[in-house]
Parts: C-alpha cells; sequence; structure tokens
C-alpha cells in the first residue's frame, strides 16, 4: 500500500499574518507605555506628599524641642514664590534665635515641593502651650488641585 503526501500550497507565513501580529504587538507596547508613565506620575505624587509629610513632622518636632518658646511659631506662614528667604544673623552658632532660625529652615524645605505654601498655628489656653497645626498645600504639575497635609499635635 502506498500512502501519497499531498503537499501543501502554502510553504510560508502570509503578508496578512505579519501584518496583524505587528498590530497586536504594538497596541500591547502602546499599553504598556502608558502604563509606565501612569505609574511614573503615581511615584511622583507620592514622593512629593512624603516630603510634605517629613516637613510638617520636622516643624512640630522643632516646635516642640523649643517649647519655652512656642508662641514665636504662632500665626506662621510660608509660600514657595518670592525671593528666597536669607539666612538669620549669627545661624547656626551662639548668637542665633532658635524659633528664628527653625522658621528659616522651615521656609526652605517647603520651597523644595511644587507651587506650595504652609502655615503654622498655635492653639494655647493661658499661655500654656497646647496644639500645634501646620498645614503644608502644594500642587503636583499635573494634577488639577492642589493637595494639603493638616497636621495637629500637642505640644
Amino acid at each position: 500500500m502506498m500512502i501519497m503526501m499531498r503537499k501543501s500550497r502554502q510553504s510560508g507565513v502570509s503578508l496578512m499574518e505579519v501584518l496583524v501580529s505587528v498590530l497586536v504587538l504594538s497596541v500591547g507596547l502602546l499599553g504598556v507605555a502608558s502604563m509606565q508613565g501612569k505609574s511614573l506620575r503615581g511615584t511622583n505624587g507620592a514622593t512629593t506628599r512624603t516630603k510634605a509629610v517629613a516637613i510638617a513632622k520636622d516643624m512640630v518636632e522643632r516646635i516642640r524641642s523649643n517649647n519655652a518658646n512656642a508662641g514665636a511659631y504662632d500665626e506662621i506662614s510660608v509660600d514657595s514664590g518670592g525671593s528666597a528667604p536669607t539666612e538669620p544673623a549669627g545661624c547656626p552658632g551662639t548668637g542665633c534665635v532658635i524659633a528664628t532660625y527653625d522658621v528659616y529652615r522651615f521656609n526652605l524645605a517647603v520651597r523644595e515641593l511644587p507651587e506650595s505654601s504652609a502655615s503654622i498655628s498655635l492653639n494655647t489656653t493661658a499661655g500654656v502651650s497646647g496644639e500645634v497645626t501646620v498645614t503644608v498645600t502644594w500642587q503636583n504639575p499635573n494634577d488639577v488641585s492642589a493637595q494639603e497635609f493638616v497636621l495637629r499635635a500637642a505640644l
């Protein structure tokens, strides 16, 4: 018995199959690129929020360590616009007023955030230090609305 093998007429990949596979591959690559961009924006936003939290916590700790002069920190407001602050005379050193230097460092830190501002307010009763509120506001370049972090802490 003799088996006859039939020879196929197709002996390669057609142009249409190649075009379809290139299309599928390009759609997949566009999806990956889009996800990478969104991931990068999310990472930048998280980094900025982490900096804002660190700035607020640092200022609260500075006020706590200088609790005797906590009133010097009340109603402080800083903004990233305008001219850069100048270092107070005698700072750091023995002639430095600690609260003045702390506010100077706070101002420098806030300027590292995009389009930012910050404020400090104290809620005291009968001259005794009570609660401090540090508010840091910033706007990421691609966000529509501003972001805000508020830290309230007992002194």
